[in-house]
């Protein structure tokens, strides 16, 4: 949201001090806060940094059941691959966001 709104100093300090109250077996927030930093990298035109912190967090959920988490990810890294004209490798995270979509939608239903 902050983002959005332009705000991409704030953004950015919100997204590091969160990253820095995370610990190594909160699989979650580090994908999320990886993901945060990286949209504001990416904001920032630090591109490279940016799609680092991506991989990153999809790293974090890689061989985890944290598909909803996943999903959450997945979805800013394709719009970061498209705005970058990047298209055949934003379509196979929309693939797989598809493929995720399921498990997804099933598991914002039990929370709710």
């Amino acid at each position: 949201l902050l983002i959005v709104r332009g705000r991409i100093e704030e953004a950015e300090r919100c997204a590091i001090d969160a990253r820095e109250t995370v610990g190594p077996s909160d699989v979650t927030s580090r994908a999320t806060t990886s993901s945060a930093l990286a949209q504001v990298r990416a904001a920032q035109d630090r591109d490279e940094e940016a799609e680092a912190l991506f991989k990153e967090a999809l790293s974090a959920v890689a061989d985890t059941d944290f598909r909803n988490i996943e999903y959450e990810v997945l979805g800013p890294y394709a719009q970061f691959l498209r705005d970058r004209e990047r298209d055949d490798e934003a379509e196979r995270l929309e693939e797989r966001l598809a493929e995720l979509l399921p498990a997804a939608e099933k598991s914002s239903a039990r929370m709710a």
